[in-house]
């Protein structure tokens, strides 16, 4: 099985095996991978673990979706950082 299709099967088991919250969340985060493999955009580890916590309900939607943020904000500022050096 491909790495590009590997999540699918991950996700799917929450769909077939979930709770009714499980299935909601997993069919949202395969739309949502799904739209960035339109862009030509890979599925990380870090988005797919950050999808299977979610579902299980180990973060809240929220949580999930500002990590990234605050981890590209952090980078960003570690860049400046670097400059003023």
């Amino acid at each position: 099985m491909s790495a590009e299709k590997n999540w699918q099967f991950e996700l799917e088991e929450y769909i077939k095996q979930g709770e009714p919250g499980q299935i909601e969340k997993s069919e949202a985060w395969q739309t949502a991978i799904g739209l960035q493999a339109v862009d030509g955009l890979k599925t990380s580890a870090y988005l797919l673990d950050t999808a299977k916590e979610h579902i299980e309900g180990k973060t809240q939607r929220g949580t999930a979706s500002k990590t990234p943020l605050i981890m590209i904000s952090q980078r960003r500022n570690s860049f400046l950082m670097k400059d003023c050096l």
